[in-house]
Order: structure tokens, then sequence, then C-alpha cells
């Protein structure tokens, strides 16, 4: 039958989503959520900084409500413990620094990605207000342009304006001058 999976395709296909769910399972078993405290302590930074990284989005915090409040559960790297190999007569070994430099690393990663994705958009957005710039500038120098044309349009008209208010006056002047005459010696 068309469409139909055979036996082979299923297994093939059930192995695929084994493998996904698998690879999701070690990734979160990486990861656990712990206290703003504790996920200062691990990170060896203060409490108020752990707080501004969250805000700043370098850290990823779930808030889960409380009745006092709400309280955030921070995302830091599962703590592994690493196999004893001294003999027990012998004094407590260090902690591994494999962890803290994890850890370290792990933040550092987050923070280089996360301001690589800022500087990309800090590049776009000034890359458009360049474009716009440009373009601003083109329309002032037109609108300048205009307005300088438009100047020595008032500049000829306000000077064809007072010619013809001098031809006004002079013939105003003619007329009064010819009106003063008596009637006979208009006539020649």
């Amino acid at each position: 039958m068309a469409g139909r999976l055979d036996g082979p395709a299923e297994v093939d296909v059930a192995a695929h989503s084994s493998a996904i769910v698998a690879r999701l399972m070690s990734d979160q078993s990486r990861y656990e959520f712990v206290s703003v405290a504790e996920a200062a302590r691990r990170l060896k930074l203060s409490v108020s900084m752990v707080k501004r990284r969250i805000h700043d989005g370098l850290l990823e915090a779930e808030a889960v409500s409380r009745p006092q409040g709400i309280e955030y559960h921070v995302q830091v790297p599962r703590l592994q413990s690493a196999p004893t190999t001294a003999a027990p007569d012998s004094e407590e070994a260090p902690p591994p620094m494999t962890n803290q430099q994890d850890v370290s690393s792990a933040l550092t990663m987050r923070m280089l990605d996360t301001l690589d994705a800022v500087l990309r958009a800090n590049g776009e957005t000034m890359e458009r207000q360049a474009d716009t710039i440009a373009r601003l500038s083109d329309q002032a120098a037109m609108w300048r342009t205009r307005t300088q044309e438009a100047g020595a349009r008032a500049d000829r008209a306000e000077l064809e304006r007072a010619a013809a208010e001098t031809e006004r006056d002079y013939l105003k002047a003619q007329l009064d001058q010819a009106r003063r005459r008596p009637w006979w010696r208009r006539l020649w």
C-alpha cells in the first residue's frame, strides 16, 4: 500500500526519536535550577551581580511565585562530583577547577553571543540611521534651494510692486495736475 510504513522504516523513525530524546535529556541533565544565593556561590559572584545578569539576559532564570513574593531560580551548569582516588587516611583534596572553568566559559560564551547579537543589531540600526540621515540631508538641501528660489522670487515681486507703486504715484500726480487746470486750458 502506498503511504504505509513497513517494519524497517518504523524502526529507523523510532531509533531517531529515541536519539533526539536522549540528546535532549543529556542537555537538560547538564544544567539545574538553583536559588540566586546558590548561583552566586557557584559562580563566585555577588547576589546583586547575579540579579543584574538575570536582568541583562546573561543568565537564564525562572520566576517562581511565592506567598512572600517572586523568587528566581537560576539555570547553572550542574556540578559533577569527581571520583575520589585519595587514600582514606590522607587529607581532603581541593575541589577540581574544571567545574568553575566550565561555568566561567559557559558564561563567557553566553555573554559573547549576547554581545555579538547586540553589536549586530546596533550595526544594522546605525546603517538604517545613516541611510535616514543621508535621505534627510538630501531633502534639506532640496528645501534650502527651494527656499532660496522663493526668496529671489519674493525680492523680484517686491521690486515690481515698488515700480508699479511709483508709476501709479506718477500717473496720479499727472492726473491731479491736469484736473487743477481750467477746462479751457485742457483743450490744447
